[in-house]
């Protein structure tokens, strides 16, 4: 099977064209099996969204009116902390998670206004005390503050992009493991009450582990799903030769085995 050589970071100019480029990059290394190289790139996006310069925080004022966009960064480095523990290096994972707590402090302690957002921060804590091998406290603090949320509509809530920046990067990070995560095993069933949110942490505090020890072993971190087609008529994969076709980063990958396919 071709491998595709390494590609280098995107420059300012294809960011500026393509707000998505640099994540792009993050998973065609994933895709290559180059979990070092993603968590650099992931790294970059993380900061670039923070500063509101690239991602889904382009654009946007991402310390003032537009802070919750913040997630999406702040989920870039959750994924780089893995990638990195994927890669051997778990010093360079506790770097990545322990400037991921920093940034969530100071948007716990001077830029969020709600409840519910200051319970995600520690949650981004606790993951990021998962990826860095530290204090994990964040996801038992988190559940104690959303216990006090006052809320009759906790899935709006739960689908505000600082919700989901973690969301999808803690989804993301569990593709192909043993503990694969999904929306209802992550929140429940009961959408009456901010119970709802505090099923994330407690799930989370419990599970999350095994992703990390799966993600160790395996050497890997998966591409995030995207759009897919089972049974496609026109790509096969090389390695297993299904046509699972999943379209991610102008790719054409198996979904099930993350290589690159080739045309029928």
């Amino acid at each position: 099977m071709s491998q595709t050589p390494p590609e280098r970071s995107p420059d300012p100019t294809q960011i500026e064209d393509d707000p998505r480029a640099r994540r792009d990059a993050a998973i065609r290394a994933l895709i290559d099996r180059e979990p070092n190289r993603a968590g650099d790139l992931y790294t970059l996006a993380g900061r670039g969204t923070l500063a509101g310069l690239e991602g889904r925080g382009r654009d946007y004022d991402t310390l003032g009116t537009d802070a919750t966009r913040a997630g999406w960064g702040l989920g870039a480095f959750v994924l780089a902390a893995f990638c990195y523990r994927a890669a051997g290096r778990k010093t360079r994972a506790t770097t990545r998670a322990t400037e991921g707590i920093a940034v969530a402090n100071d948007y716990r302690d001077s830029v969020l206004q709600t409840t519910a957002e200051k319970a995600a921060a520690e949650e981004y804590r606790g993951t990021f005390g998962v990826a860095g091998g530290i204090d994990t406290a964040g996801f038992d603090r988190a559940e104690q503050l959303y216990g006090t949320v006052e809320t009759d509509d906790p899935v709006s809530v739960a689908t505000d992009p600082f919700f989901e920046g973690l969301r999808t990067a803690v989804v993301q990070t569990s593709r192909h493991t043993p503990a694969q995560f999904e929306w209802d095993d992550m929140h429940g069933g009961d959408t009456s009450d901010a119970s709802y949110l505090a099923a994330r942490p407690r799930y989370l505090n419990r599970r999350l582990p095994m992703v990390l020890e799966h993600v160790v072993d395996a050497g890997r971190v998966a591409p995030p799903r995207a759009t897919t087609e089972h049974n496609n008529a026109n790509w096969l994969c090389p390695d297993c030769n299904q046509s699972e076709a999943h379209w991610v980063a102008d790719e054409v990958i198996c979904l099930d085995c993350d290589v690159r396919m080739i045309e029928k």
